[in-house]
């Protein structure tokens, strides 16, 4: 819906804008090229979760990896999704979850009063190892008892929500995610 310069391509390339917005603070936006993938902050880096704002804490809630997958899942009838905002870490963290010392996941510190009234969450980030990471993260950050999980598979042409749904097809995408089972806990 804009163009926007963006460093990767060295030049202005069609993009679209996502906003990010948290109660009682500036919306930012995500600039995210189409087609290709190179992204961009207006206004700086976002430090909450897409979608915090319009979640229904009484529902089932969804966290996809990145805006491609949180607007698949909103348009396949998921209404109340999230997405993190800057993708998935490549290494699990040091068990750090105090937000002065755990700065990649500040979103979720930002947004804990609403998140702690959430019964359920489905986590539904990719199935590749940054995927996994990211929804373990979560998962342990949440409590592994309130989430449920996607299993997406690992190949890169299904490994989330909107690369699945184009090679299955929307009944078979939204069976996958009905389908979530309850996360792994110890013991």
């Amino acid at each position: 819906d804009c163009k926007h310069y963006l460093r990767d391509f060295g030049k202005e390339v069609p993009c679209f804008s996502v906003p990010y917005s948290a109660i009682g603070k500036p919306d930012k936006y995500k600039i995210r090229s189409y087609p290709g993938k190179s992204f961009a902050w207006s206004g700086g880096g976002a430090d909450t979760l897409l979608g915090i704002n319009k979640i229904n804490p009484e529902e089932t809630v969804y966290i996809v990896e990145g805006e491609v997958d949180y607007l698949t899942m909103k348009e396949y009838g998921f209404s109340n999704v999230l997405s993190v905002p800057n993708g998935a870490p490549m290494k699990v963290s040091n068990n750090a979850i105090d937000p002065t010392e755990d700065s990649k996941f500040k979103f979720l510190a930002e947004s804990i009063d609403i998140l702690k009234l959430v019964k359920k969450f489905v986590i539904a980030t990719d199935g590749d190892s940054p995927g996994t990471i990211l929804g373990e993260e979560l998962a342990r950050r949440l409590g592994r008892s309130r989430c449920w999980k996607v299993n997406f598979p690992v190949a890169a042409t299904e490994k989330d929500a909107n690369a699945y749904l184009t090679v299955h097809g929307s009944t078979e995408f939204i069976d996958l995610v009905n389908k979530a089972t309850p996360w792994p806990i110890a013991g």
